[in-house]
């Protein structure tokens, strides 16, 4: 059996620094399970680092935005129709989350029923199983060119990177020395606590995080992270040979938190989430508030968009992916999709789309986006999965 060198989120494991991730003999790889492959196969060839350190931050220009009254409302988002069309019958018990979307539109995605997350295949209106021979809950994906990386969760801690090339599988443990490092894949790229690696086409490169990762956000071509919240800045961006913190601006009084960045045109960034707070009532029981927020990226200076105060404290854009037109596609909290297009914001709900309630909370039934590198392709993701009609 061949298997994957550990990956970790301080150190590689057994003290290989320079192979963050490489498919071959290891002694460290009995933490999770490996598919067995015939011998024929040749595994993943051992890649140097992609880069060694971390690029320089970025100071935040302006320093801080000014938040406007309350119910001031910049966006002034029109109502449009819906130009979404559900493709899928909804999930039995859970959803659907980490799209990753080819060239010719297939969607990869995994489906949670029964908190066990499965490989999906969408082709045209055909969903079908992806099976892995690895077992727990599948966490994230990544997908580059022919291959296929499914991080998997096993429990008590251990994780699996899994790959599969021409149907065959073979893989090994993905271990971050931090048992909560938060593991994710977008395109190309596979993010685990404070290092990312990226397949080149015949190997992997490793490059550490400046911080530790949330989640991997923008494109293949133009990749982002969305840092821990306790992490010195709330953003990474790769500048073609290093990572480097992006630091926003702050707003007086309020916590900005991220969620998502879209590339939208040569040098323009878009960073989305929310700005919240807490409010006194007349007990002096701290409520939450927030307000949803959307930072412009252009030419090193950042620009601000508020939405109005929600007084439950539930506003947030959840989601972002480009467009491949210069805009951008968002979705907020209760499930509503924005669109941006020529500096206009626009609004809509897709048909059937409606609120899911749990026992614990309400969760829209869609949650989150994804986008083939052209931007040709999109599709938003929840308890099913919709289709853009262009």
């Amino acid at each position: 059996m061949i298997m994957e060198v550990p990956l970790s989120a301080r150190a590689v494991t057994c003290g290989v620094a320079a192979a963050l991730a490489v498919l071959s003999l290891s002694a460290c790889t009995n933490a999770h399970p490996a598919a067995r492959r015939p011998a024929a196969t040749r595994p993943d060839a051992t890649g140097g680092p992609l880069a060694i350190g971390v690029a320089p931050g970025t100071r935040a220009k302006p320093a801080s935005c000014q938040s406007p009254p309350r119910r001031s409302d910049q966006f002034h988002a029109r109502r449009v129709t819906a130009g979404w069309r559900k493709v899928t019958p909804d999930s039995p018990s859970g959803f659907f989350s980490q799209g990753n979307v080819s060239a010719d539109g297939s969607l990869l995605t995994v489906q949670d029923p029964g908190g066990i997350g499965e490989v999906r295949r969408l082709t045209g209106d055909t969903l079908e199983p992806v099976p892995t021979p690895w077992p727990g809950k599948s966490l994230g994906l990544a997908a580059g060119g022919e291959r296929l990386w499914v991080l998997t969760g096993a429990g008590q801690q251990k994780y699996g990177l899994g790959s599969r090339q021409a149907g065959t599988w073979y893989g090994g443990p993905l271990t971050p020395a931090s048992g909560g490092a938060d593991v994710d894949g977008r395109g190309p790229w596979v993010m685990a606590g404070d290092r990312t690696m990226r397949w080149d086409g015949r190997a992997w490169r490793q490059a550490p995080l400046p911080d530790f990762g949330a989640s991997l956000t923008g494109t293949a071509r133009a990749p982002w992270v969305v840092l821990d919240e306790d992490a010195r800045a709330p953003l990474a961006q790769w500048t073609g040979r290093a990572w480097r913190l992006v630091r926003v601006p702050g707003v007086k009084g309020k916590w900005v938190q991220l969620s998502a960045v879209a590339p939208t045109r040569p040098g323009e960034f878009w960073a989305l989430g929310m700005v919240t707070w807490d409010e006194d009532d007349a007990e002096l029981e701290p409520l939450a508030r927030s307000r949803l927020l959307a930072l412009r990226w252009k030419a090193g200076r950042w620009s601000c968009l508020f939405g109005p105060t929600d007084e439950e404290g539930n506003a947030r854009f959840t989601d972002a992916v480009h467009d491949g037109r210069g805009g951008l596609w968002a979705v907020t909290h209760d499930g509503e999709l924005w669109h941006l297009t020529d500096g206009r914001w626009t609004r809509e709900r897709p048909r059937e789309a409606r609120h899911v309630m749990n026992p614990d909370m309400v969760r829209e039934e869609i949650t989150e986006l994804a986008a083939s590198e052209d931007g040709r392709h999109v599709y938003a993701l929840g308890r099913a999965v919709w289709r853009l009609g262009r």
